[in-house]
């Protein structure tokens, strides 16, 4: 059990108090071995904490995109945020198909 408090290293926005605690924010689940190597598959998430941050950011970008498009008070047109939207998610699915199980 990891004996101090922690910041999420996803998202930096939640404190851990214990091991195997899972983040409410993004969902990360803290894991001894991974923390202690961010580059880590397995353990008590499929992701490396690397790869976990990247699929974090992209998510977080694309739902930033998808409330500027809802909002209509964009400077883009909302056929270019559509299209920013589908590179992003074409983007991700490229790449869980190259990550290990």
């Amino acid at each position: 059990m990891i004996e101090m408090k922690v910041k999420c290293p996803v998202c930096e926005e939640y404190v851990f108090e214990e091991e195997f605690e899972r983040c409410p924010v993004c969902k990360w689940v803290l894991d001894k071995l991974q923390y202690k190597d961010p580059t880590y598959w397995g353990g008590s998430n499929k992701l490396s904490i690397n790869d976990f941050k990247l699929k974090w950011k992209d998510e977080q970008l694309k739902r930033k995109l998808i409330r500027v498009a809802e909002a209509g008070d964009s400077k883009l047109p909302a056929e270019v945020i559509e299209i920013l939207s589908e590179v992003l998610d074409r983007f991700f699915t490229t790449s869980q198909e190259k990550m290990p199980n």
